[in-house]
């Protein structure tokens, strides 16, 4: 069964053998081609073996073998900020924060690709505020500094020059 070699390929993962990983995964899905969970493991080692863009798309198979798959959704967006994609990264936290609305990280995370990426400090402060009223700490600082009119009138200046 292909969930063997997936659970071997597992622990090469942990070993840091992603060349053992990648053999076995391969025969893992082609036993089992329908398990999302073999196409994340086998992004994991793309990812370990810097083979991003194969990565990516595992990521978009497991994805649409299972549409609510949360960690899925969570080591796309990674991706996407490793491969500085930033609206894909901003669509994949959204996705997370439909799944977990209450969980205040996945805002915290737009509000920085926004803010250091993207250069849209108002969108960054809606995420920023979002985020501190879910108890994100780091964001709480930047929440209270974009309810701040002066602070905002300063920045958004230095911003259009």
């Amino acid at each position: 069964s292909g969930s063997i070699y997936a659970e071997r390929a597992k622990v090469y993962l942990e070993t840091n053998e992603p060349e053992k990983a990648l053999a076995d995964l391969y025969t893992a899905i082609a036993k089992k081609t329908n398990s999302y969970k073999v196409y994340y493991l086998r992004a994991q080692v793309y990812i370990k073996a810097d083979k991003l863009d194969s990565a990516f798309e595992d990521l978009n198979t497991c994805l649409d073998l299972k549409k609510d798959y949360y960690d899925g959704y969570i080591l796309r967006a990674e991706l996407d900020e490793k491969q500085e994609k930033w609206n894909n990264a901003i669509f994949d936290y959204k996705q997370l924060i439909k799944m977990r609305p209450d969980f205040g990280m996945n805002y915290y995370k737009i509000a920085l690709v926004k803010h250091n990426n993207l250069n849209d400090l108002l969108g960054a402060c809606e995420m920023y505020t979002a985020a501190a009223n879910r108890g994100v700490e780091e964001a709480k600082e930047m929440a209270a500094n974009c309810a701040n009119p002066k602070y905002m009138k300063k920045t958004l200046q230095k911003a259009e020059k």
